[in-house]
């Protein structure tokens, strides 16, 4: 397994990216990454989708998860009310790496154990991890944690 980061802070969010997927390759020695996490900062917004599909084609499509932010912290750096993106990767061979979206409506309803196994893709005995990435303003935090521990006594959160 190898993991990359990088950090650019330039006005222009396209040669942000470039720089950032070339850095983030160099540093995986050349390997293909299975997943990436984009952070950009608001002043990118007008350019979003094409900065997305930029960092995919670059990268080699890989999962890619993210978000915006007023700032942005990586490579011992923190870029506050300005342009900038962090780009994380990590090539993992060997692991099964499986996203899925939660909606409010999944967690308000009451489901089974089998419901959810079916949306991560593993079961309990597979011991997965996983990596969530809520929306606080309208996911019940709480709730979904107490339902992967439940339903997931052994995965880390």
């Amino acid at each position: 397994m190898r993991f990359a980061a990088s950090l650019f802070d330039e006005k222009n969010p396209f040669s942000a990216a470039d720089k950032a997927a070339e850095e983030v390759s160099k540093q995986l020695g050349g390997k293909r990454p299975e997943v990436a996490f984009l952070f950009a900062s608001i002043q990118y917004r007008a350019d979003w989708k094409l900065l997305l599909r930029q960092v995919l084609e670059r990268l080699g499509n890989p999962f890619l998860i993210g978000c915006t932010a007023g700032g942005i912290l990586g490579q011992g750096q923190e870029v506050e009310r300005s342009p900038g993106l962090v780009l994380a990767a990590a090539s993992l061979p060997e692991v099964k790496l499986h996203p899925f979206l939660v909606v409010p409506e999944n967690l308000s309803e009451q489901r089974d154990a089998g419901y959810w196994i079916e949306k991560i893709g593993a079961s309990p005995s597979q011991e997965p991890i996983g990596i969530l990435f809520p929306e606080p303003y309208s996911c019940d935090c709480m709730s979904l944690v107490r339902t992967f521990n439940t339903v997931y006594p052994k995965m880390p959160l």
